[in-house]
C-alpha cells in the first residue's frame, strides 16, 4: 500500500460526526435555495419529487469529491460507528427518492405474473447495475485507489446495495400488499435492531475474530450484507411517503393539509430517533440501525416539508401573478384593439421559429439519476488519480469543485436537451 493511499484512508476515516441540528441545518439549506431559485424563475417552478430525486443527486455529487479535500469539514464527513455525519444520510436518501415515485407508492396494478416470472425480469433489468457494480470493483482495486473499508466492505459497494434491494423487494411485494407495507417496514426493523443489540453490532464493528480482521466473503463485506434490513425498511416506508404525496388534491387546502400531516410525521420520526438514539442504540450508518432508519425518515421529510410550501408558495404567487397580467392585458385590449390585433403573417412566422433551448438542470438531474451518480463517482476518480487532493489549497480545492460540477451538469443537461434516459431503477 502506498504512503499517500494510506494517509488518504486515515484522512477519511475515524470521524464521529457532528449534531443531529448541524445536519437537518445542512440539508434545507439545499431546499431553501431550490425556493429561491424559483422565485427567480416562476416560469419553470419544480415539483416537490423532481425538487427531492435532483436535491439529493447535486448534494452528493459535491460531497463525494470535496470529501478528499482539506476545506470540507470533518465533522461532515462518514462516521466510523455512531453519530451523525453529513455524509451518512447520502444513500437512505437516495433509497427513499425511489421509493417515494416508485409503481408501488403510485399504486399502480401489480403484475399477476408468477413469482419466479417477475423475479427473472427483476435479475435481468438488474443486469446493467451488476455489471456497474463489478466494474467498480475492479477498477478500485486494479488502480489500488483509496476505500474506507467500514463503509460497505472489501468488495461490496453502493451498487451491489442497490441491486440486492431491488431483487429483495420485488420478492416482498410479491408476496406482501402494498397496502401493509408500512406494518411489514416495521416488523422487520424490529427484528433488525433485537438482532443488532444482542451483539451483533459488535460483530460488525469487530468481525469474526474479534479484531476488526475480514474471514470469508461475508465477514469481509459485513458492513453492507447485515445494513441491507435497514435499507429494506427505508424503502418501504419511503413508499408510504410517496402514496401520501401522489394523492389526489383538487386546491390549495388539499396541499396545505398534505404539508401538516409531513409535518406530523417529521414530529413523529424526529420522536422516535430520539427515544431509540438515547435509549436503543445510537445512530448507525454502518447498522442501518434503528434509530438510522429513523434519522434518514425524519431528513426526509424535512426536504419534503420544505420542498413542499415552496412549491404551494411558488404556485400562489405564480396565480396571482397570472390573474394581475390578465387584468392589465384585459384593460389594455379594451382601450388598443386595434393596434393588439397580431396579423396572420406574424402568427405563422411565431410558430415556425425554433424552440429556445430550456432544460432545467433539476429536471435533468432527476432524468438520468443514475447516470449523475455514475458521472459523479468516476469524474471524482480522476480528480483524486490526476493530482493530491491532501495537499490541495482551499482556493484550489474550490476552484476545482465549481469546475467538476460545471462539467457535470453540462453532462447531465445534454442528456436531458437530446432525450436520452439512462434510467434503471
Amino acid at each position: 500500500m502506498s504512503s499517500y493511499k494510506l494517509e488518504h484512508e486515515v484522512f477519511v476515516s475515524g470521524h464521529n460526526g457532528t449534531s443531529y441540528t448541524e445536519v437537518a441545518a445542512t440539508t434545507a439549506i439545499s431546499c431553501i435555495a431550490c425556493f429561491t431559485r424559483d422565485l427567480f424563475l416562476l416560469s419553470s417552478a419544480s415539483k416537490t419529487w423532481l425538487r427531492l430525486k435532483s436535491v439529493i443527486n447535486i448534494c452528493t455529487a459535491v460531497a463525494i469529491l470535496a470529501v478528499d479535500f482539506p476545506v470540507f469539514p470533518r465533522r461532515l464527513a462518514k462516521t466510523e460507528i455512531y453519530g451523525f455525519g453529513g455524509m451518512d444520510i447520502g444513500v437512505g436518501l437516495y433509497v427513499v427518492a425511489n421509493a417515494i415515485v416508485s409503481p408501488e407508492a403510485k399504486q399502480k396494478p401489480g403484475s399477476s405474473a408468477p413469482v419466479l416470472s417477475q423475479m427473472g425480469k427483476s435479475i435481468i433489468s438488474s443486469i446493467p447495475l451488476i455489471v456497474l457494480a463489478f466494474a467498480r470493483l475492479i477498477a478500485v482495486k486494479g488502480a489500488d485507489y483509496h476505500e474506507h473499508v467500514t463503509e460497505y466492505g472489501v468488495h461490496w459497494n453502493f451498487f451491489f446495495t442497490i441491486v440486492a434491494l431491488k431483487i429483495l423487494l420485488t420478492l416482498m411485494y410479491c408476496i406482501i400488499p402494498i397496502q401493509l407495507s408500512t406494518y411489514f417496514a416495521a416488523a422487520i426493523l424490529l427484528v433488525h435492531q433485537l438482532f443488532l443489540s444482542r451483539g451483533n453490532s459488535d460483530y460488525i464493528v469487530n468481525g469474526l475474530n474479534g479484531r476488526g480482521g475480514r474471514e470469508g466473503l461475508v465477514d469481509a463485506n459485513r458492513e453492507g450484507i447485515y445494513s441491507l434490513p435497514g435499507y429494506i425498511v427505508i424503502y418501504m416506508l419511503g413508499v408510504g411517503l410517496g402514496k401520501l404525496l401522489f394523492q389526489k388534491r383538487n386546491n390549495l387546502k388539499d396541499w396545505l393539509d398534505a404539508a401538516k400531516q409531513i409535518a406530523v410525521l417529521f414530529l413523529l420520526f424526529l420522536t422516535c430517533l430520539l427515544l431509540t438514539h438515547q435509549v436503543v442504540e445510537p445512530a448507525s450508518r454502518r447498522f442501518a440501525n434503528a434509530a438510522f432508519v429513523f434519522w434518514v425518515m425524519n431528513l426526509s421529510c424535512l426536504m419534503i416539508l420544505l420542498c413542499l410550501l415552496g412549491e404551494i408558495a411558488t404556485t400562489y404567487i405564480k396565480a396571482l401573478q397570472k390573474q394581475n397580467t390578465s387584468k392589465q392585458l384585459g384593460k389594455s385590449l379594451l382601450k388598443n384593439s386595434s393596434d393588439q390585433a397580431i396579423s396572420k403573417k406574424d402568427q405563422q412566422r411565431s410558430q415556425n421559429d425554433p424552440p429556445l433551448f430550456n432544460v432545467c438542470m433539476m429536471e435533468a438531474v432527476a432524468f438520468n439519476s443514475l447516470l449523475y451518480f455514475l458521472l459523479a463517482n468516476l469524474m471524482t476518480g480522476v480528480v483524486n488519480m490526476t493530482i493530491s487532493t491532501l495537499h490541495t489549497s482551499d482556493i484550489s480545492a474550490v476552484a476545482i469543485l465549481v469546475v467538476y460540477m460545471f462539467a457535470l451538469s453540462g453532462i447531465i443537461v445534454f442528456f436531458k436537451s437530446k432525450n436520452i434516459s439512462t434510467k434503471i431503477w
